[in-house]
């Protein structure tokens, strides 16, 4: 996540660019990193570190990295840049990911990491060393990006400082920035991101924290107005949010409830800023709605906090009358007056269960469980029994089987994470019955997946459709869920039947999230009333 936008704002600041190798470059020794390469190329870690399972092709090194094969076969060098280094790191990281997803069985976190470290480092000696690519003002920010790559936050920290102190009011800016403010403001944006960012590791979270927030303060001191162009403003106070944004979603990954409502505060208190259309976007879009109603709701008078919150949401979509252009026609003005609360009250419902009573899940047949066998009547279970669960809807094929496993595997008792799924009325080809249906897909999950948790099947009886076709009848429970929001959500419920959150199970920061937040409820089975 962290590397995307680093590429981006790289590209903002019109520094990815490949420029003709010079005659002077390509006469210094031949190889001007010749003498000059990493000693230790990294596929030696990385086949020490990985030995049983490589990539078809060895990764090149990095100086490798560095250079092309031209039409008649020669080599030639790519001008060496931090910004050129990170998208290769880039690159880099995909392989390694389409070798090691998330979802596999077994997943070397700490080796993985160790290998993307070591190649950030081998970059960096590649930088140093290499006529030509010293510290240019416009590479302060991709080496700043790429200090952050190898974690040496201290470094990461200085260049950022180093960019900020150059750019001047009255000092041309790159190609593609309108004014010095600007600037300072996607700059200071990229570093409370770098340093909030929620896939580091815990204790390195909790201790870049301050420094994000030191870079949040001073992008929240730019003012957003007196420019020439509304543009402008609108950058700042974009960029403003996204640094507000990320913050909270840092403070929730580290725990830390009170920051959370902190930053939640900022951003409702500076949506009136936005034009309207904006505005909504804001309060219905890039609101952390979800990790802000997860807190609240594990507050005293948790619901009717959030009920406040809605209702606050709502009024900032609703336009005022300094939204309306004294030549809108009073349809259009109508149409304002409708979508915009619409649309949140859209966004609010999907998660309108938190603090609630979970909807019951009826399903034909509970796979791994006593009630396995297919029943043409579908059963239900208890919620409130005691036993925290988490409910993931999915297909098929889902990918999300063995971080279902791990975080269940932390849990010997008290725990029940449960699959949701339905029958699509086929096997294969071949159109198949209920029964048959079940059967069939009882020994796909436990054979081919080995997956033996609970799972929530249904399987309603085939009706017709267009064309002449049948379809088994959909879930009508599952309405309750807003799946259309909440799809791939974990939803966890306590041990009373209380919907108390929702997590994402997509990456290994998600299992760890989902294992704290589980452990939150065993401890605390209540929500504060």
């Amino acid at each position: 996540m962290l590397m995307s936008r680093c590429f981006l704002s790289a590209i903002v600041l019109g520094v990815v660019t490949v420029a003709p190798v010079s005659a002077q470059t390509q006469s210094a020794a031949q190889d001007p990193l010749s003498s000059n390469r990493p000693t230790t190329e990294l596929q030696a870690p990385f086949g020490q570190v990985l030995p049983v399972v490589r990539p078809l092709d060895a990764p090149p090194t990095v100086p490798d990295a560095g250079q092309f094969k031209t039409v008649a076969g020669a080599t030639r060098w790519v001008p060496s840049s931090a910004a050129t280094a990170l998208m290769e790191l880039r690159l880099f990281e995909g392989q390694l990911s389409s070798i090691f997803t998330n979802s596999s069985e077994h997943y070397p976190t700490d080796s993985l990491k160790q290998v993307k470290i070591e190649r950030g480092k081998a970059w960096m000696a590649r930088l140093r060393n290499t006529p030509g690519s010293q510290l240019e003002e416009r590479q302060l920010l991709p080496y700043a990006y790429l200090a952050i790559w190898t974690e040496e936050d201290t470094l990461a920290k200085r260049l950022f400082d180093t960019r900020l102190a150059a750019i001047k009011p009255n000092k041309p800016v790159p190609a593609g920035m309108r004014n010095a403010a600007v600037e300072r403001a996607l700059t200071l944006d990229a570093a409370v991101l770098a340093f909030s960012d929620d896939d580091q590791d815990s204790a390195r979270l909790v201790r870049n924290m301050p420094i994000a927030d030191a870079y949040a303060a001073q992008l929240a001191s730019i003012p957003t107005t007196g420019f020439k162009t509304v543009s402008d403003s609108t950058a700042i106070l974009y960029f403003q949010l996204d640094a507000m944004v990320g913050l909270l979603k840092a403070a929730y990954a580290a725990h830390v409830p009170t920051q959370v409502l902190t930053q939640s505060e900022r951003i409702l208190k500076m949506a009136p800023a936005f034009a309207f259309g904006e505005r909504v976007g804001v309060v219905s879009g890039a609101y952390p709605y979800r990790e802000v109603a997860t807190i609240l709701v594990d507050l005293p008078n948790g619901r009717k906090r959030l009920d406040s919150l809605n209702t606050r949401l709502i009024t900032l979509a609703t336009p005022r009358e300094d939204d309306f252009t004294p030549d809108l026609s009073q349809e259009r003005r109508q149409q304002m007056r409708e979508g915009g609360p619409r649309r949140v009250k859209d966004h609010i419902a999907a998660f309108d269960m938190i603090g609630r009573p979970a909807p019951t899940i009826r399903a034909h047949a509970w796979l791994n469980t006593p009630d396995s066998l297919y029943a043409a009547a579908p059963r239900s279970k208890s919620w409130n029994d005691g036993v925290v669960r988490m409910l993931l809807f999915g297909g098929k094929g889902n990918s999300n089987f063995p971080m279902m496993r791990r975080v269940q595997a932390q849990f010997p008792k008290g725990v029940q994470l449960i699959f949701v799924t339905n029958t699509d009325g086929n096997i294969g080809p071949d159109i198949a019955t209920p029964p048959a249906e079940v059967a069939w897909l009882k020994d796909f999950y436990g054979n081919k997946w080995n997956f033996r948790l609970p799972i929530a099947l249904w399987a309603g009886q085939k009706m017709p459709g267009a064309l002449g076709t049948k379809r088994p009848a959909p879930p009508t429970d599952w309405e309750a869920y807003h799946l259309g929001s909440t799809w791939g959500l974990g939803i966890l419920i306590d041990g009373n039947g209380i919907v108390r959150g929702y997590e994402p199970l997509n990456k290994r920061s998600d299992e760890a999230r989902m294992v704290w937040h589980i452990n939150y409820l065993l401890h605390n089975p209540s929500a504060p009333k």
